[in-house]
């Protein structure tokens, strides 16, 4: 499922525009419009045209559709993202720069530096950072959004790095 990346300056009139466009494409039997509800409204995953034109479609689902293309679950979270950017949101920093607590950043620093000693004292100092995750909003892979578990990024480093370092 392709997404389409907010761009810098999002602006939520023209999200707004665009889901009215989509609302009169379906109205109008659009075959895009049916193609682009089908590939991101939940409701409408596996349907024909005929059934994508049959089936009520509202303004919210118009919105829905919209929201999701650009990879967030519902409008409220889109709307939400461009009203109050928070520095997850910023998709031109690097994923590590994203995270907005200041500890979880480090534990990341500490374990993309391949330092041990010093992950291992932060995390002595901030044990709830092992289940702490963080999503990063507007950013799908595979129609899922991008979570980084400091546990899982834990795991797979030593799943990589033990074998090196065992020869």
């Amino acid at each position: 499922m392709p997404v389409r990346q907010l761009p810098p300056k999002p602006n939520l009139d023209h999200l707004k525009h665009q889901a009215k466009d989509l609302l009169r494409g379906h109205a109008d039997h659009d075959p895009l419009a049916a193609q682009q509800i089908r590939e991101f409204h939940p409701r409408f995953l596996r349907v024909t045209d005929a059934e994508v034109f049959q089936a009520p479609f509202k303004l919210s689902d118009a919105q829905v559709t919209i929201a999701r293309e650009h990879g967030f679950p519902s409008w409220v979270r889109l709307k939400s993202h461009i009203e109050r950017p928070t520095l997850s949101g910023q998709i031109s920093l690097p994923h590590h720069e994203r995270i907005e607590d200041a500890a979880f950043r480090l534990a990341v620093k500490l374990l993309d530096a391949g330092d041990a000693a010093g992950l291992r004292s932060h995390l002595k100092q901030h044990p709830r950072l092992v289940h702490q995750h963080v999503v990063f909003e507007g950013e799908t892979t595979f129609g899922t959004r991008r979570c980084w578990s400091l546990w899982r990024r834990i795991r797979f480093a030593m799943a990589v790095c033990l074998p090196t370092l065992s020869r």
